[in-house]
């Protein structure tokens, strides 16, 4: 799929968890979705994009919360 930039490559991958949840993750070839393309590809694949947007940690509260959390400053 054709994303913003010359030549940029766009995957996306959904997946409807128990309890109503959605997981949606998106690997571009570029580093910013309107920049050109810095790479053949995407560095995740399809598969494995899959495999993260099913993970069982999307069902855990306890690993929610703790992705909450702000990133430190540099």
């Amino acid at each position: 799929m054709e994303a913003g930039g010359k030549g940029a490559v766009r995957w996306i991958v959904t997946a409807s968890l128990p309890g109503g949840k959605q997981v949606t993750l998106t690997a571009y070839n570029a580093p910013t979705p309107d920049a050109d393309a810095t790479r053949n590809s995407p560095p995740l694949n399809v598969p494995l994009l899959k495999k993260i947007a099913l993970a069982p940690q999307w069902n855990d509260e306890a690993y929610l919360k703790a992705m909450e959390r702000p990133f430190p400053s540099r």
